[in-house]
């Protein structure tokens, strides 16, 4: 789990200061960040709570940290795609391309 290595690092954190926060052992803090063992559900939740980000954010799953910072029409775009086909996402990325090709373009 890099992003908990990141997170705690950017904060100027020690290990064993997240360890107490998060009232784990440090080497069981220190296997989540060098990925020996994997955080179960609570731990997941309460790393997230910590660092104040997502639980999709610290499993990879999106790169913004935190969906309350996400622009709403960003947002309602991820929620529909989600729900979607890989043919129906094609053509909404082809709708997107046609309604905003001046953004899409590589000739600049």
């Amino acid at each position: 789990m890099d992003r908990i290595k990141k997170l705690r690092l950017d904060r100027n954190l020690t290990q064993k200061q997240v360890a107490d926060a998060l009232e784990i052992q440090r080497p069981t803090y220190t296997r989540y960040e060098t990925g020996i063992r994997e955080p179960d559900l609570e731990a997941l939740n309460r790393l997230a709570d910590f660092f104040e980000v997502s639980v999709d954010y610290l499993l990879g799953r999106t790169d913004l940290p935190n969906y309350e910072k996400e622009p709403e029409y960003l947002r309602r775009i991820r929620l529909a795609s989600e729900q979607m086909n890989e043919k129906q996402r094609q053509k909404m990325l082809q709708i997107l391309e046609l309604s905003f090709d001046e953004f899409f373009s590589t000739e600049k």
